[in-house]
């Protein structure tokens, strides 16, 4: 969130230009991609999340000093989006193109407001079903075509490496293919085949649930946010319980077709942030398996702003009863949540920080973890004890162990074999390997003493194993 994440150190300098001085940090952290939340135009200046749409076309006024200078928003954007490729990070747009702002003439969505009689403009009206501001009527052509333009303007003309779609349920209807959802993603695969374009992320924000799946394979999408990571990975570490079902969201490539995968989470903007489930930053040691569990799992992983650091903020499911003019991100959803970059080198951050490093720098070398190959795959849902292999999850030990595997850079096959104990006292394991010898952890540096295709050892609280061969 560009003000939230450059309010704290950029003094009288525009948000777009501020977010040039951390290029560098996120550089060292590894990361290779920051997804931004929407920088186009809402009404007015105040501050906001930017899901209310005023103008498709242009950078919202709040993220520069001279909102009535367009050339200078303009310049801005492009040169954070020149200096993130120059340093070898792509660039995701928050493109919201199910709904825009509702509010009236003098700030509202112009296509509302260009007819005499507002309710006659065919760009505005329900589609599926309202869910926020005024919805878009993908019933109508121009709403497409208009929306198709957006999107190659944002390409064209910026360079973005990719869309992640918000709300998409608004704009997708499952009998028709030829409208909405479906028909926009369509003309942008066959634009990016006309203009050779590959390899260019279009990331759904559908179902909560793994229904969206279906809709990714459907409509041509190539990943979506996969909640069920984030909510069940919440409920556990709130409960200090795992249970059955992280089986499958650490599975999290399964079901989708070739060429496509999940986007992986455990904290966004949308809800409070994972320290809040651990107790509190004095307990961030709690989040560690979840963390390696991440990185180590099928599927893309996503960071949210602060994260690696342990940033700790509140933040109400359901704020329909707060005052209206309150702040408190404890009891209003869309407040400013400054990150307090103090917390980076403090304790708990520099503990965090370390920890994502090494896990980013683990998934960016080893491409074998980019796969979907998942085993035990298909885990019984009911099931609360490890397979005769030792693969699976004891919910009495708390523990999960799984296996990864795939072609590294050079051709090689690599095997992950992944150990975590959710539990805060140390859990005696048993698995089964299947060679001996040449195995490391990659977490630590550790030679497991495998024997006789088995290894039976220790694992420490709230902590995890990376075993790594490579043939």
């Amino acid at each position: 969130m560009i003000d939230d994440f450059t309010v704290q150190y950029r003094g009288n300098r525009a948000p777009l230009d501020a977010v040039l001085d951390k290029l560098d940090y996120l550089q060292t952290l590894g990361v290779n991609a920051i997804e931004f939340m929407p920088w186009t135009q809402w009404a007015g200046t105040d501050y906001n999340w930017g899901y209310e749409p005023q103008d498709y076309f242009a950078v919202a006024n709040p993220y520069t000093l001279n909102p009535a200078n367009d050339a200078e928003k303009l310049f801005l954007l492009k040169n954070l989006v020149s200096e993130c490729h120059r340093r070898g990070i792509h660039v995701i747009m928050d493109g919201v193109f199910d709904h825009v702002t509702n509010l009236d003439a003098a700030n509202g969505f112009g296509y509302a407001w260009l007819w005499e009689d507002p309710a006659d403009s065919p760009y505005c009206g329900v589609f599926t079903q309202a869910y926020f501001g005024q919805d878009l009527d993908y019933h109508n052509g121009c709403v497409l075509d208009y929306i198709t333009d957006v999107c190659r303007y944002w390409i064209e003309v910026f360079c973005i490496d990719g869309i992640r779609f918000d709300e998409t349920l608004g704009f997708y209807d499952p009998s028709r293919p030829d409208l909405g959802l479906p028909a926009l993603l369509a003309r942008l695969q066959q634009y990016f085949g006309h203009t050779g374009r590959a390899n260019f992320p279009l990331i759904l924000e559908h179902e909560w649930d793994y229904s969206s799946i279906d809709v990714v394979n459907k409509v041509g999408a190539t990943s979506c946010w996969l909640d069920p990571f984030r909510s069940g990975s919440r409920d556990y570490l709130t409960q200090r319980q795992i249970q059955p079902g992280i089986m499958r969201f650490l599975d999290a490539a399964r079901d989708f077709t070739p060429g496509r995968t999940a986007t992986t989470y455990v904290e966004n903007h949308d809800h409070e942030t994972f320290m809040v489930n651990a107790g509190s930053r004095d307990d961030w040691w709690r989040t560690q398996p979840y963390a390696i569990a991440l990185f180590t799992a099928a599927g893309a992983p996503l960071l949210h702003n602060g994260q690696e650091f342990a940033e700790l903020y509140p933040m109400p499911e359901d704020d329909s009863h707060a005052p209206a003019n309150s702040q408190d991100p404890a009891v209003r959803r869309v407040v400013p949540r400054p990150l307090r970059w103090e917390r980076q080198i403090d304790g708990a951050g520099t503990a965090m920080f370390s920890l994502y490093q090494r896990l980013v720098s683990l998934r960016r070398t080893h491409t074998g973890l980019t796969t979907s190959n998942f085993h035990p795959r298909g885990w019984v849902g009911s099931a609360t004890q490890p397979d005769a292999d030792g693969f699976g999850i004891s919910t009495a030990q708390q523990t999960v162990v799984f296996h990864r595997w795939g072609q590294a850079d050079d051709g090689h096959l690599e095997k992950f074999y992944v150990v975590l104990n959710f539990s805060e006292w140390p859990q005696n394991v048993s698995v089964s390997f299947s060679e001996d010898g040449g195995w490391t952890d990659l977490l630590s540096g550790w030679q497991p003493p495998v024997a006789n295709n088995w290894l039976h050892f220790q694992v420490g609280p709230n902590w995890g194993h990376v075993f790594y061969k490579k043939y």
